[in-house]
């Protein structure tokens, strides 16, 4: 099994290019409702879709390893959220 690796975004864009398992995400909410999306690369399946609370807060979101971008992992959608690390590991 390959090591965790940790990569911080604030706006949309690439993770990994590598084909990777997601398994966790902490980031820092806004005011206001918003939304985090990862697909499998740009413009590719999405992986997870999730709305977040708009509490001014942050959250850490642990997955057991079921999510996983066979051509790397792409933040599509980061919507009232000030930063989001994704963690993951190379498949």
């Amino acid at each position: 099994m390959s090591r965790i690796v940790a990569k911080k975004l604030t706006s949309t864009g690439a993770v990994t290019t590598d084909a990777s398992v997601l398994v966790g995400l902490y980031f820092v909410d806004g005011a206001t409702a918003g939304r985090v999306q990862l697909t499998d690369v740009n413009g590719g399946d999405t992986l997870l879709d999730i709305d977040t609370a708009g509490d001014s807060d942050n959250h850490f979101l642990p997955l057991p390893g079921t999510v996983e971008g066979r051509s790397g992992l792409y933040l599509n959608t980061l919507t009232t959220v000030s930063s989001i690390t994704v963690f993951y590991r190379r498949a």
